[in-house]
């Protein structure tokens, strides 16, 4: 369990990851009909996933480590 600080609890905790669905803001629904079948074709995954962590001792989302890790996962 990864161990990050928690800037509700000002500590250290320990935090539990949650792999979450992203919000899709498409204003197209051509566009996202076809992203839906570009991923079903290419084999990838129904829904694009992020992770985000929580604080086990307050339960609030730790919202600079979720940023960070979703930055550092997308390719530059």
């Amino acid at each position: 369990m990864p161990v990050h600080h928690c800037q509700a609890c000002q500590k250290d905790t320990a935090h539990k990851a949650i792999m979450r669905r992203t919000v899709n803001h498409s204003d197209s629904t051509l566009q996202s009909f076809q992203q839906i079948v570009s991923q079903l074709l290419s084999g990838s995954g129904y829904y694009k996933l992020e992770r985000q962590l929580y604080c086990r001792v307050c339960n609030k989302q730790n919202q600079s480590v979720a940023t960070n890790i979703g930055q550092q996962a997308s390719p530059a």
